[in-house]
């Protein structure tokens, strides 16, 4: 009989939440938020705590079927510790009006493009039109003449 995992984490931010789950032999899989655990820099960083304690890592993803789920299936790909990446197939639908997500998926297995970076494309003219209220920003250097 299999026995039930323990899964966590998708609540959590920062690496330390993650240590602490880990020292205390707390979890078998932990699942941390690709937009909210701190950057992508921190995901490393508890994959390979994880992978030290013999703990999978699934990564967690709802705010964005886009950008952070090409970037979570990036990083399912560069750990040695991936368990599976949590995708919301209802949500694609939304994110197709203004993106290709660099992804697709076929059954329960997701494939990235071959496009550089995330592949992911944004058509901001797309974005604009479903957005009620967006604001522009103009940056400019410190210091500079104008």
């Amino acid at each position: 009989m299999e026995q039930l995992r323990i899964v966590t984490g998708e609540k959590h931010s920062g690496v330390a939440h993650f240590r602490a789950v880990l020292t205390a032999g707390a979890a078998d899989v932990l699942n941390p938020d690709i937009a909210g655990i701190g950057g992508l820099l921190d995901m490393l960083e508890v994959a390979e705590l994880a992978d030290l304690h013999g703990v999978k890592i699934s990564p967690h993803c709802w705010n964005s079927m886009t950008v952070a789920a090409a970037a979570m299936l990036h990083l399912c790909t560069s750990i040695p510790n991936a368990d599976m990446a949590e995708i919301y197939p209802e949500f694609l639908a939304h994110g197709a009006t203004f993106a290709a997500c660099g992804f697709h998926l076929d059954g329960e297995h997701g494939y990235l493009s071959d496009a550089p970076g995330l592949g992911v494309e944004i058509d901001t003219q797309a974005l604009h039109s479903i957005s009620d209220h967006y604001q522009t920003t103009c940056l400019t250097r410190m210091g500079a003449q104008r």
